[in-house]
């Protein structure tokens, strides 16, 4: 009796998942798209919905992947909620670490996605000066429950 070898393959279907979070304010909302994949890991993507400025949703990061260098963790609203950050884990090769970074926002009041230029350092310091023009950090919109 011969023993044939047992193969199995895996078929993943990808079906994004999809969350919405309104403003405090009632200004828009954030949403997260996450797309979850076996092999590749999963990745997600942010945009907002701010009718006041436009009829579509607008990106404004993403994607965010599990094998790469950013790392989803939040977004969070400024204390006003006119303003939505992402914060990110990014990955700092001459130190061999991960650091916690703003790596994108988007300002409602004027209706503009914020991708400052520079540096990681930079741009994060330039998300978190905004979020201070408007009540600083407020509450979490969105959790990942792991780091994407």
């Amino acid at each position: 009796m011969c023993c044939m070898p047992l193969i199995l393959f895996f078929v993943t279907v990808l079906v994004p998942a999809k969350m919405e979070v309104p403003s405090p304010s009632g200004v828009g909302s954030v949403i997260c798209a996450h797309e979850q994949g076996s092999f590749q890991g999963s990745a997600v993507w942010f945009s907002v919905r701010d009718p006041r400025h436009s009829s579509a949703t607008i990106a404004i990061g993403g994607p965010y992947e599990s094998h790469g260098d950013v790392k989803a963790k939040e977004t969070l609203w400024s204390g006003d909620g006119s303003v939505v950050a992402v914060n990110a884990s990014v990955w700092q090769g001459s130190h061999n670490i991960y650091h916690d970074y703003f790596v994108a926002a988007y300002d409602f009041q004027t209706g503009q996605r914020i991708l400052p230029s520079g540096d990681d350092r930079v741009r994060s310091e330039a998300v978190e000066a905004l979020l201070k023009t408007r009540g600083g950090k407020g509450r979490v919109a969105i959790d990942l429950p792991y780091t994407i």
